[in-house]
């Protein structure tokens, strides 16, 4: 292997640590101090992106060429398949340009991203920290909006006594 090439290669590993290391930073940064929160968006990222790598196995612009230079297969029209969930895009009744792990890992982390997604959610309602004052369920009061049957202009708020803001001049609204 020449020297060239080995460089290439790490720098091409380098760029990857370093992107994955961003990104750590950047979700625990973004999601505070909540594990669950932290987790739903590191596993949303990765679903995305892991979605993002398998359609670049899609951009084929002749997609006989790609099945005989990649797979070193024939290309069978008839058999031919194009789909985006699962991804998929076939050569012949056997092969698929799109790599095997990809929609298996696909699942997994969808699966794993809605779960911390709903704990997330749980944890919010339990501490209440919808509203950021501790009070379990204060958010779903205090962003309840109600009509007074004075039309659109008699929107209030309501607050966690019931009683409405109304006259305040809260955000403009009266």
């Amino acid at each position: 292997m020449r020297r060239a090439d080995m460089l290439s290669e790490f720098l091409q590993v380098g760029a990857v640590v370093a992107g994955l290391w961003c990104l750590v930073a950047t979700v625990r940064r973004a999601a505070g101090g909540d594990r669950w929160a932290r987790w739903t968006l590191l596993l949303s990222v990765l679903t995305c992106g892991l979605y993002l790598w398998g359609l670049t196995h899609l951009l084929a612009l002749d997609v006989r060429e790609m099945c005989e230079l990649t797979l070193h297969t024939r290309f069978d029209p008839d058999e031919h398949v194009e789909t985006l969930l699962p991804l998929s895009m076939t050569c012949n009744a056997d092969d698929d340009l799109v790599p095997g792990y990809v929609n298996p890992v696909l699942a997994v982390l969808a699966i794993g991203t809605l779960t911390a997604g709903l704990g997330t959610v749980t944890r919010a309602m339990r501490t209440g920290s919808a509203t950021g004052d501790g009070g379990a369920g204060e958010g779903l009061a205090a962003a309840a909006v109600t009509l007074d049957g004075q039309g659109v202009g008699g929107v209030r708020v309501a607050g966690q006594d019931g009683e409405g803001l109304r006259g305040r001049g809260v955000h403009g609204v009266e």
